[in-house]
């Protein structure tokens, strides 16, 4: 926009009034009347002549109004403190807010009450003021006397601020261009020197009683005085008297951001001083966060008050264009109050955050105006579905097709909407033509605008009432359009030609034709379909050339051919399409409108909003389309009304000649000026709040540790961005575990459980809407305390104690060994002296009487007769001992057959002695019949054999009985004989005469674990009784303790002795 700093301090030159010079030049003041005069015409025909000069009629310049604003209200419905009466942005970013129950903060999404009164002392925490000073602290003036600092950019400690006398409260605080702080009372003013409150007034050289403070952009701190108004220049150690006159009581001074000063007064506001000549550079920050005010200036030089009558906020966009002075009337013009969503009827106080966002404390809350990147255009009626076309300087014509109660016009943007007269008609379709004229159709008709004037155009009869869908030329200057539902019409002359005659063309209706540079027409169908018409050479794209945006609603030829549709964006190489990929797949769809704008970036105009693609992202994902790229999305949340318009008209983004991009959406029309995008894209400051365990709530401070047993916890963390906190993004992860970076999305708490003893560190990054990542993540350390057996000395010592026991059952285990193995060799060795007995029992004995018979015989004298009875006594008695020492070595080979049960084991070994001599032999069971263990069964059925064989042998028994009893704890046996008995008293005496046959019963039942009892009978007979423990019987593995018991009811369970 051209503007002129002589003609309206850097205004439009339209704007320009002659009668404005003196007043904001203030080097331009000739004297004398008539000099004065001809100075402000010759000044004014030379404003005039420029601003008449060719190309330099300008579009009005938009004037802000609240309606560019998106509102936000938190009142106690959203956990919001009432009553707000001062409010102060930290250097951190902070939003502090002080009311009468106290002080909070405020991240953008919740509320935390700061308890500053305990740490400083105070007796109150009622706030009044509040400060946010350049070096990070936070100052505050308790409504009834005393302040407090809160030093956040350092310890976190509040303290208190001596100085000013007892019940003498602070009203408001300032900090000059150098840094000082300054505090105002009733009484007068103090100034801040080495931690102590001073009074200010004569030794800084203002007069005695009550100033208003207001700082500039320069730095100069301004005190409104009861005899004039006084500057402290940045720099300066006293105040000087300006020529500004003294106010009137009731006024109060505020500076605005271009260096004008104006005065509050009932019923107005003037400017008292001129803007700053030149103009001062402002911050992209400004200085309004430090505290709020009644009045404020916003960084643009938007007006706000909440000092205005019955109406809530008043806004002025453009405040002293027009005229040095604002009074209720004019401010009544653009307002805000309860019924437009306002928090409370009652504002009290304004402030403008870093971001811009401008906040308004009330008495039920805050409120948030962020100013929005995207312009709504508010046209009369509200109709839908916009056809637009770019006129010259700026402005739009627009055409409408709501179709409905709503009538639709022919619209002139300039950038206020003005309806053409004498036309009234929908447009579905559009077509700029090279000499500037348009040509327009809908169900209403068919017309060609140029000159001011329009031009009724025939349209074939069969498609008369229908939808215009796309209209275009070609390079041969033929005019082609597209009806709803029909294939495309060329028209020649007043003939409608279908398909231009070209049977090639589909017979569809292309939802949008586009022409390029060449005169080539670009046909984009629904059905995933494009054809390039190069003259009447067709040429049809689809799938099998990688076509897949779906329907083909956008379409940019030029310079790399661009299609997009229903499912996203594609490249065109001349052969194939590629399809171009986002960060966010999800913005690239629905789309209908493209437009390359002068920076070279991409707009794409879809169903999520406007999407912003660099020049150089655009660049790189056409050289490879596997990169995902980088986008700007601009959506509801910045102004957008709606995504963008789908069907018709068609294209749904175009570029005006100053440059801004003109987006049609499904409920309005806006705009966005690419050159003037105020987005905060800087990575977010992050803060850790605090760590939450199941017992208590731990503030996030350096050196945290956390008691023992702890083992789950939930860690809180934010992110300082006010303007639209939804859209920061965030990761963590907690080092001290497996795991990596986890994605939080917006999200600003972690919880972690199962966690152990020891130190963790948590680290959070996060990104501001689609902006880059923190360079540097924020972190926080904390420990979480062992329990005894959790410390590393009790696990040393648990080591050292589980070592030495393997030490000890190693040993344990080696001595077992050795014994073992002592245990089997002394079995080998009384085997063998077993067995050596046996044989010398058996065959050696009868061998050496074998041996004497055969010499007595050879000695013999007797007849031979007798000597053949004797030798046949000899050979019966090796036979037998021929046999018997048989049936020992099968004794010492053979084990008991696993097919066959104890009783019958038993009962076969009684059978074969029986043989040899007749004997009765009964056998008896009691109880279920169980499996014995292998080594269990051989050595019960030794002992049994033996005794059996004692029965025969020694007893001389005609009747041997053998009971079996089976119990759970026990297996008993008992074999009983008639025989002679067994003399007690001689058993020893045969062992130490060579018997060893009850030695080894004895020896066999100790080896089970096992009792055995010998007992004669009355009237003769002998009885054995062998007890084993069930356990070792049957090899179950069942316990001691079950065999115990066992052996206390056996009585009870069966009708046999124990």
């Amino acid at each position: 926009m051209d503007t002129f700093s002589l003609c309206g301090h850097k205004r439009p030159l339209a704007m320009l009034s002659a009668f404005d010079l003196p007043k904001h030049l203030p080097w331009f003041r000739p004297r004398g009347g008539l000099v004065r005069h001809l100075a402000k015409a010759t000044m004014a025909m030379a404003c005039l002549l420029v601003s008449a000069m060719p190309g330099h009629a300008q579009v009005a310049a938009h004037v802000a109004s609240l309606k560019d604003f998106s509102h936000t209200a938190w009142t106690q419905r959203e956990n919001a403190p009432p009553d707000v009466w001062a409010l102060a942005q930290t250097a951190d970013g902070w939003l502090w807010l002080g009311t009468p129950t106290g002080l909070y903060r405020f991240d953008g999404v919740s509320f935390e009450r700061y308890d500053f009164a305990n740490d400083s002392g105070q007796t109150s925490s009622s706030v009044g003021s509040l400060l946010g000073a350049t070096s990070g602290d936070l100052f505050i003036a308790s409504t009834t006397s005393g302040t407090s600092v809160c030093h956040l950019a350092r310890t976190h400690d509040c303290a208190s601020i001596p100085g000013i006398p007892v019940g003498e409260a602070v009203s408001d605080f300032a900090e000059d261009g150098d840094g000082r702080v300054w505090a105002l009372t009733a009484n007068g003013l103090y100034v801040l020197q080495d931690g102590l409150w001073s009074v200010a007034n004569k030794h800084w050289g203002l007069p005695d009683g009550a100033a208003q403070l207001t700082r500039d952009p320069a730095g100069d701190l301004w005190a409104a005085a009861v005899d004039g108004v006084y500057v402290l220049k940045k720099g300066a150690r006293r105040f000087e008297r300006s020529d500004i006159a003294p106010l009137t009581p009731g006024s109060s001074i505020f500076t605005a951001p271009d260096g004008a000063l104006w005065k509050h007064r009932e019923g107005g506001f003037t400017q008292i001083r001129a803007p700053a000549m030149p103009s001062i550079p402002i911050s992209d920050e400004g200085r309004n966060w430090q505290r709020g005010a009644p009045i404020l200036f916003d960084r643009k030089g938007g007006f706000w008050s909440v000092a205005c009558v019955d109406v809530g906020i008043c806004h002025d966009g453009a405040p002293g264009h027009s005229a040095p002075s604002l009074d209720d009337k004019t401010l009544s013009a653009d307002t805000f109050k309860l019924s437009d969503g306002l928090s409370s009827g009652a504002p009290m106080t304004l402030l403008e955050d870093r971001e811009g966002n401008v906040w308004v404390g009330t008495k039920l809350g805050i409120d948030r105006f962020r100013p929005n990147n995207v312009i709504q255009v508010a046209l009369p009626g509200s109709p839908v579905y916009f056809a637009l076309s770019p006129d010259v300087n700026g402005a739009m014509w627009v055409g409408t097709a709501s179709m409905s109660n709503t009538l639709d016009r022919w619209w002139h943007l300039n950038p206020a909407p003005a309806a053409f007269a004498g036309f009234s008609g929908d447009a579905t379709a559009l077509f700029r033509d090279s000499d500037g004229s348009i040509f327009l159709g809908g169900q209403d008709g068919f017309w060609h605008f140029a000159k001011g004037r329009f031009q009724a155009l025939t349209v074939p009869s069969d498609q008369k009432g229908k939808r215009f869908q796309s209209i275009a030329r070609d390079g041969a200057g033929r005019l082609w359009v597209a009806f709803r539902g029909s294939p495309i019409y060329r028209v020649d002359g007043d003939t409608w030609i279908p398909k231009g005659s070209l049977r090639e063309l589909p017979d569809t209706t292309p939802a949008r034709v586009v022409a390029d540079t060449r005169g080539r027409l670009w046909l984009g169908y629904n059905d995933n379909r494009l054809v390039i018409l190069d003259g009447d050479a067709v040429h049809l794209y689809g799938a099998g050339a990688g076509l897949d945006t779906g329907s083909v609603t956008a379409i940019l030829p030029e310079p790399t051919p661009l299609m997009g549709g229903e499912r996203g964006l594609a490249s065109f190489d001349g052969r194939r399409f590629h399809t171009l990929k986002a960060e966010r797949p999800d913005v690239l769809s629905g789309i209908t409108g493209l437009v390359t704008a002068k920076d070279g970036s991409l707009w794409v105009n879809g169903i999520k909003g406007a999407v912003r693609i660099r020049a150089e992202h655009l660049a790189r994902a056409l050289k490879d389309p596997a990169f995902s790229m980088p986008v700007d999305v601009f959506d509801m949340e910045d102004g957008m009304p709606g995504g963008a318009q789908q069907v018709r008209p068609l294209p749904t983004a175009v570029e005006g000649t100053d440059g801004k991009i003109w987006l049609a959406a499904s409920t309005g029309l806006a705009w966005i000026d690419p050159s003037h995008i105020t987005r905060d894209t800087r990575p977010p400051r992050i803060v850790i709040r605090s760590v939450v365990t199941d017992k208590q709530t731990y503030d996030a401070e350096k050196g945290l540790r956390l008691p023992a047993r702890t083992t789950a916890l939930r860690l809180t963390y934010s992110a300082l961005s006010l303007a639209i906190p939804e859209r920061v993004k965030f990761r963590y992860r907690l080092e001290g575990t497996s795991g990596g970076w986890e994605e939080a999305g917006s999200r600003r708490e972690a919880t972690y459980t199962n966690l152990g003893p020891g130190t963790y560190r948590f680290r959070v990054i996060a990104r501001n809407g689609d902006g880059p990542w923190s360079a540097g993540d924020t972190d926080f350390v904390f420990l979480i305390e062992p329990t005894l057996y959790q410390t590393l000395w009790f696990k040393a010592s648990i080591g050292v104690l589980v070592a030495l026991l393997l030490f000890v059952m190693h040993r344990f285990r080696l001595r077992k060994m050795a014994a073992h193995i002592r245990g089997r060799l002394e079995e080998r060795l009384r085997e063998r002296e077993r067995i050596a007995r046996e044989l010398h029992d058996t065959l050696i004995q009868d061998f050496q009487a074998l041996i004497l018979h055969m010499h007595t015989l050879a000695k013999s004298t007797k007849s031979a007769d007798e000597n053949l009875k004797t030798l046949d006594k000899l050979t019966d008695m090796a036979e037998r001992a021929l046999i018997e020492a048989r049936d020992r070595v099968t004794d010492l080979r053979a084990s008991v057959d696993e097919r066959l049960d104890m009783a019958t084991a038993l009962q076969l070994d009684a059978e074969s002695m029986r043989a040899m001599r007749h004997m009765d032999i009964a056998v008896t069971i009691h109880g279920e019949v169980r499996e014995l263990h292998t080594v269990a069964c051989e050595e019960i059925h030794a002992v049994g054999k033996e005794a059996l064989l004692n029965a025969f042998k020694h007893a001389n028994a005609s009747e041997v009985s053998i009971h079996i009893v089976y119990r759970t704890y026990a297996f008993i046996l008992y074999i009983r004989d008639n025989g002679s008995g067994i003399n007690m008293s001689t058993v020893g005496k045969k062992v130490s005469e060579g018997h060893y046959g009850l030695l080894g019963m004895r020896e066999r039942a100790a080896r089970l674990n096992g009792s055995l009892r010998l007992s004669n009978l009355d009237p003769s007979g002998t009885e054995v009784r062998l007890r084993v423990p069930g356990p070792v019987a049957y090899g179950s593995g069942r316990s001691r303790w079950r065999w115990l018991v066992g052996m206390a009811v056996r009585r009870a369970r069966d009708g046999f002795p124990p």
